[in-house]
């Protein structure tokens, strides 16, 4: 018998150009059939390289 998978977050992606909305994707739901260690969860490798979060990435 398997655990029924935790759900851990909501995401959706909305891609921008130009400063414009040009797609919003439909919200999906990230689930685990395992209980997560908080690191794992908060931290994203390799880091995000949008315009906002690249400066001192480098």
């Amino acid at each position: 018998m398997t655990a029924e998978p935790m759900r851990l977050m909501t995401m959706r992606v909305t891609v921008i150009r130009d400063g414009h909305v040009i797609e919003e994707r439909p919200e999906v739901e990230i689930t685990s059939s395992t209980k997560p260690d908080p690191y794992e969860i908060t931290s994203a490798w390799p880091p995000c390289r949008c315009p906002r979060h690249r400066e001192g990435a480098d």
